[in-house]
C-alpha cells in the first residue's frame, strides 16, 4: 500500500531527530570498513567513504539540491516538470547510495535514503502542489544534509596532510581595517557562544547592518538553542552551525545560490570573527576563507577581547573532524549579562 506524502515526511522527521546528535548505524558500520554489499575494490572501503561524502553532499547540500530548491521556487516550471527532473537527479543516485546489492544489501550502506526516495516516487501522483512536494522534499534533504556532516566526520582527513597555506599579510592588514569599520557602527545587543569545551565567548549584532537578519537571529535565540557543526574541508578556516531544522522550510531563507541579506558577502571578504545567518544556520569565520562565490550575510562580530579565544575554540571544532572523529556541539543564546 503506497504511504500518504505525510507519513513519508513524518518519518524522515523522526529519523532526523534520531540521528541528530547520535552517530547512525550505518555510519558507524561505514566507519569500520564493513559494507555487507561487498562494496569496494581489492578490499578496500575508502572508496567507499569518498562516494558516501560526494553522493550525499550532491543530493543534499550541492547541485542536486539547489537545482530542486532553483526549480521549486520558479514559476516557470510545473510540479510535473518539478517531479521529472527530481526522479532524473536523484534517482541513480540515491540507487547507489542504498539500492539492493545482489545479496539484498544496502550497496553504500545508506539504505533509508533509497528507502524514503522510493516512497516519495510511489507517493508522486499523489503531490498535487509545488507546495506540497517543496515541504517533502525539504525534509528529504536535511536528512541527507545530516548524513553528509557524518560522513564528512568519520573520513580520514588526517591522511591527507595537515600543511597550512601562506597567506600574505595584504589581506590581514585589509580584514583589520574592514574589523574597525565593523566596529564603529555596532550595537549592543549581545550574544554568547559556547563551545564544546564550556569555553564561551561573546558577539555583537549588527542590526544598523542587517537589521531583519539580525531580529530574526535574536528571537531564534529566545531559547537556548544547541547546534551541530558542519566544518568545511576546503573553503577555509570557517564551519557552519546547524539547528535542528524546523519541520517546515522558513519563507525566507539564504541558500549558497540565492543568499538573503542587505550585504552578501563572498567567502573571499569574510574575516575573523564574523558570524551570518541565514536563517537556517550560521556561518562562524575564524581566519581567511579562498572559495569563490557569495556566503551570505554578517549579523554579528565576536567581540575584540575574546577573539584569540575564538579563534583557538574554532581550531578544537575543526580538530574534531579532522583528528578526532568527534561530535563538536556548539550552543548559541542571548547574553543575559550584558
Amino acid at each position: 500500500m503506497k504511504k500518504s506524502w505525510t507519513e513519508i515526511k513524518s518519518e524522515i522527521e523522526q529519523e532526523i531527530d534520531v540521528i541528530w546528535y547520535e552517530e547512525p548505524r550505518e555510519v558507524k558500520a561505514s566507519n569500520r570498513g564493513l559494507f555487507p554489499s561487498g562494496a569496494g575494490s581489492h578490499g578496500m572501503a575508502t572508496g567507499n567513504v569518498v562516494y558516501q561524502v560526494a553522493d550525499t553532499y550532491a543530493a543534499g547540500f550541492g547541485c542536486a539540491a539547489k537545482a530542486i530548491e532553483k526549480i521549486l521556487r520558479d514559476d516557470t516550471y510545473s510540479l510535473d516538470q518539478v517531479k521529472d527532473i527530481f526522479m532524473t537527479l536523484y534517482g541513480s543516485l540515491t540507487e547507489r547510495m542504498g539500492g539492493k546489492s545482489p545479496n539484498g544489501a544496502a550497496y553504500m550502506n545508506m539504505p533509508k535514503v533509497w528507502r524514503y526516495y522510493s516512497d516519495i516516487v510511489d507517493s508522486i501522483d499523489n503531490i498535487n502542489s509545488k507546495e506540497i512536494f517543496a515541504s517533502l522534499f525539504w525534509s528529504f534533504e536535511n536528512y541527507i544534509k545530516r548524513l553528509n556532516m557524518w560522513f564528512c566526520q568519520i573520513f580520514t582527513w588526517e591522511v591527507m596532510g595537515g600543511s597550512h597555506f601562506a597567506y600574505g599579510t595584504l589581506h590581514e592588514e585589509c580584514c583589520r581595517d574592514q574589523n574597525l569599520s565593523h566596529q564603529r557602527s555596532i550595537t549592543m545587543d549581545k550574544i554568547k557562544v559556547t563551545f564544546a569545551s564550556g569555553v564561551s565567548v561573546r558577539a555583537t549584532l549588527l542590526r544598523d547592518k542587517e537589521p531583519e537578519l539580525a531580529e530574526s537571529l535574536w528571537q531564534k535565540l529566545e531559547t537556548k538553542q544547541k547546534g551541530i557543526t558542519h566544518v568545511t574541508v576546503s573553503t577555509g578556516d570557517s564551519f557552519s552551525l546547524f539547528f535542528r531544522p524546523l519541520v517546515e522550510p522558513p519563507k525566507m531563507a539564504g541558500t549558497l545560490r540565492a543568499p538573503i541579506g542587505n550585504r552578501r558577502l563572498f567567502y573571499t571578504e569574510l574575516e575573523a570573527g564574523n558570524l551570518l545567518w541565514n536563517n537556517i544556520k550560521m556561518y562562524f569565520c575564524y581566519g581567511p576563507c579562498t572559495e569563490p562565490g557569495l556566503v551570505g550575510a554578517q549579523v554579528a562580530q565576536i567581540d575584540p577581547e575574546d577573539m584569540d579565544t575564538f579563534k583557538s575554540e574554532c581550531e578544537e571544532v575543526r580538530n574534531h573532524t579532522y583528528f578526532y572523529h568527534q561530535l563538536a556541539v556548539v550552543s548559541v543564546e542571548r547574553d543575559e549579562e550584558a
